[in-house]
């Protein structure tokens, strides 16, 4: 038995990188944020715990690559002395930031519900009335800042409205409107990864599948394609998914086509109606990379089994774990960017 280390590239975020892992990107979004942004406490700390990230996506050297673009972000670059020309023009980040809108996601369910076999059903809100009206037709309802962080700025809710109400109002009042989502009764998440390209093509990546706790991000399986494509397939078939991923590429292609080149993500679940499995085809779409592109990085790296990020209160830190399945290793990437070997054998 003996501890293995892989040397990575130089964590990202340093003033002479050109990529960068910006978790707090949905922050300043929500809050139309730009130059002078600080983040809070908890994303600075992600941020800087888990900087190598961008070592393992593994973009072109020639291209500048980060988790979501943004003003911030952007003016950070620049400071650091990355060509302005080579990132989003102001208005292609006005652009992106209306286009990560979560109404996006309620237009492109309507269009995907037209087929059999799927479920779900949201709305835009833009009124404490519309928010009542829509609870007392589907009773409890998720209700969704247009923009925020994961997790963040998601609830579930029944009436009456009292217990939320100020919340409501507060989004109401700073970003304008509430989404609000039939509530289906889950059986798993899982996504489909793309990146949009130059040309204003959509190109799929692959598929992730991924658990999350109370909203937010836990964990994605590292297997092969196929491999993931047969548990999917037992609550999905591949002619609707691949009907689905068709129509999420016509339907973004023109609106991301000169604005937007770089990965996304669409969030669905399988949901349980009566004793029937059904597909919800968008719950979210991430205008920006995931934690599902990262899989697909790890995985074509060779790496099976599953990744969870973690925060280890011991340590005062943020880890991705990656458990190797056949391997017996518990494998944890540091922010010094190595592979430490976590025990067992080789």
């Amino acid at each position: 038995m003996r501890q293995v280390k892989k040397s990575l590239k130089a964590p990202s975020n340093s003033p002479s990188s050109k990529s960068m892992f910006n978790p707090e990107h949905d922050i300043v979004l929500a809050l139309n944020a730009g130059k002078g942004f600080v983040p809070p406490r908890a994303a600075r700390k992600l941020r800087e715990d888990l900087a190598f990230l961008p070592s393992i996506w593994g973009d072109d050297d020639e291209e500048v690559s980060v988790w979501g673009w943004d003003a911030a972000v952007v003016a950070e670059l620049v400071k650091q002395g990355v060509p302005r020309e080579k990132m989003p023009t102001d208005e292609q980040l006005s652009e992106i930031r209306r286009l990560s809108n979560r109404s996006l996601a309620v237009e492109l369910l309507r269009e995907l519900r037209e087929m059999p076999g799927t479920t779900g059903y949201s709305e835009v809100c833009t009124s404490v009335a519309e928010v009542e009206a829509f609870i007392e037709q589907h009773g409890e309802t998720i209700l969704k800042a247009p923009w925020s962080s994961s997790g963040r700025g998601v609830f579930s809710h029944f009436l009456p409205l009292t217990s939320h109400l100020s919340r409501i109002e507060n989004i109401l009042a700073h970003q304008g409107s509430i989404i609000v989502e039939e509530k289906c009764d889950k059986v798993m998440d899982f996504a489909l990864e793309y990146v949009a390209d130059r040309e204003g093509r959509i190109v799929y990546k692959g598929l992730s599948l991924f658990e999350t706790q109370n909203g937010a991000y836990t964990g994605n399986l590292l297997l092969p394609e196929e491999e993931k494509r047969e548990i999917l397939r037992q609550y999905v078939g591949d002619s609707l998914m691949q009907e689905v991923s068709e129509r999420i590429k016509q339907f973004l292609a023109p609106r991301l086509k000169g604005i937007y080149h770089s990965p996304f993500g669409v969030d669905m679940l399988v949901a349980k109606n009566n004793c029937e499995l059904l597909l919800n085809p968008c719950i979210e779409i991430n205008l920006r990379r995931t934690m599902g592109h990262v899989a697909l990085a790890l995985t074509e790296r060779g790496h099976r089994g599953t990744m969870a990020v973690t925060y280890n209160k011991e340590k005062d830190k943020y880890e991705l774990i990656i458990n190797n399945k056949g391997y017996e290793k518990n494998l944890s990437i540091m922010c010094d960017g190595l592979f430490a070997d976590g025990g067992g054998s080789e």
